[in-house]
């Protein structure tokens, strides 16, 4: 996929933070009506840098804080990716694992994580938090997005998620769901993070979203872009 000539959106609870931007790519068309929540973005430009990962279900992180990291981590294996560096996009692509912004709010550092079921129980999201509070960043200044991801109604899981999730785990109707977005909701909560908002749609039901569970292996992926904009006030 042609990363720059994609359509995306982006989640207008983050249109208040100057220094943010968090891209989500749409399949074809949006609705004639743009959901008020969303704000679709015909050409945006992208950062001519970007640094992506072998994404591997893992709570692995990786930190670029100098421009030699960035050619050093690009590809990697891992599901994580931290920055200090301005216009350095990071990218992650899911199929109804969620991506998870983390941001401080001038600007200094952004996260972008892959979380599905098996990173969240790897402690991916307790992965992030540690390296941005050993990077001097406190849980308490930082904020958090949940992008899109399978919604709790279409997730059938098996009965160890029981177990494995007791909070955001639960049956309906005779099956065991999960909800996985609000599963990442409580452990950023319990990590002290803020939570500016959170995708409304569930990727399975959701046709300009990509989904393995809906589709399988021919889904695609959504490719969810971030980075920190320059502060042109310098």
């Amino acid at each position: 996929m042609d990363i720059s000539s994609t359509k995306y959106i982006q989640p207008r609870p983050l249109s208040n933070f100057n220094r943010i931007s968090f891209l989500i790519s749409i399949n074809g068309e949006l609705p004639s009506k743009t959901p008020k929540n969303l704000i679709p973005l015909e050409a945006h430009k992208l950062p001519s840098r970007m640094v992506t990962l072998l994404q591997i279900h893992s709570p692995v992180v990786h930190t670029i804080t100098h421009e030699a990291d960035i050619n050093r981590i690009n590809f990697l294996p891992g599901d994580g990716l931290i920055t200090t560096i301005p216009d350095l996009a990071l990218v992650v692509r899911v199929a109804d694992c969620a991506p998870v912004l983390i941001f401080e709010p001038s600007g200094k550092v952004i996260a972008l994580l892959h979380a599905g079921w098996r990173g969240i129980m790897r402690g991916i999201l307790e992965t992030a938090v540690e390296k941005l509070v050993l990077m001097g960043y406190a849980p308490k200044n930082l904020v958090s997005y949940i992008g899109p991801a399978i919604g709790e109604e279409n997730y059938e899981v098996g009965d160890e998620f029981l177990n494995w999730f007791p909070r955001s785990a639960k049956v309906i109707n005779g099956k065991v769901h999960f909800d996985i977005k609000g599963e990442i909701k409580l452990r950023l909560q319990k990590l002290g993070i803020k939570i500016a908002g959170t995708f409304p749609y569930s990727t399975y039901s959701t046709p300009w979203l990509s989904s393995y569970r809906r589709d399988g292996k021919s889904c695609g992926r959504t490719i969810c872009i971030a980075w920190i904009k320059q502060d042109t006030q310098k």
